[in-house]
């Protein structure tokens, strides 16, 4: 077995960004919704990023496919298009100097110079998330403040029953 020649500090990073985004969905959508529903939520938004990340298609098909504007804002949203950029960079960093990676660059339209930004976005758009649970647990909303009630009835059916 072979591993990615990638740094493992930039391999952490790009890992807890990833968990801190998820994550803060995660809590988002818990708050908002029933356990069952959030849970579905999760793994819906999950796998839209995933597939907006720009690995596969491009972020060049995706422009294509979605049209100029709304091509760019699509991916522009996704934790996984930086998560995935960044480790992408981090393994071509082990060979810049080495090979010509021009062709890379082109057909992915990735730069070292946004290796920064690939790090820090997924933290933010986590952050984002907590910070709009935090809101919602904080001022509450028609939504938050009504499930935790049916949860409750919920619960005293499934004690009734037993």
């Amino acid at each position: 077995m072979t591993s990615s020649p990638i740094s493992t500090v930039t391999f952490a990073i790009v890992v807890l960004g990833i968990f801190f985004s998820c994550s803060g969905v995660a809590f988002l959508f818990s708050i908002i919704t029933t356990e069952s529903v959030s849970l579905i939520l999760t793994v819906v938004y999950v796998s839209v990023m995933t597939s907006l990340s720009g690995a596969q298609p491009s972020l060049v098909d995706l422009k294509d496919v979605f049209g100029g504007s709304f091509g760019r804002l699509m991916p522009a949203l996704s934790y996984a298009r930086y998560s995935t950029e960044g480790f992408y960079l981090g393994v071509l960093k082990t060979y810049e100097g080495i090979y010509d990676l021009s062709w890379s660059f082109q057909v992915r339209e990735y730069s070292f110079d946004d290796m920064t930004m690939c790090s820090l976005l997924p933290f933010a758009i986590g952050l984002v998330f907590r910070i709009l649970s935090g809101w919602m647990l904080l001022h509450g909303s028609s939504i938050s403040l009504s499930l935790p009630k049916s949860r409750q009835n919920s619960d005293r059916k499934e004690d009734s029953m037993h």
